[in-house]
């Protein structure tokens, strides 16, 4: 796996991922792109994207993954 500075990359996941930030603060990397996700902000990651994350201490995240069928 590819990481960026500070950042462990994930792999390319075979579903969906879908999450908020209930507390703190989380940045997600994708294609080199920080993003940060703020307290009732969130965000949708499409399957087999790879992407990385860090978290400020104290930051709670509420994480939904899913499958959908290929092509859909």
């Amino acid at each position: 796996m590819d990481s960026f500075p500070g950042f462990m990359q994930h792999p390319a996941n075979d579903f969906d991922e879908y999450f908020t930030v209930v507390q703190g603060c989380y940045t997600l990397v994708i294609e080199g792109r920080r993003i940060p996700i703020r307290v009732g902000e969130e965000h949708f990651i499409p399957r087999e994207t790879p992407h990385a994350g860090e978290a400020e201490a104290g930051t709670g995240t509420i994480h939904a993954l899913g499958a959908r069928p290929r092509g859909a």
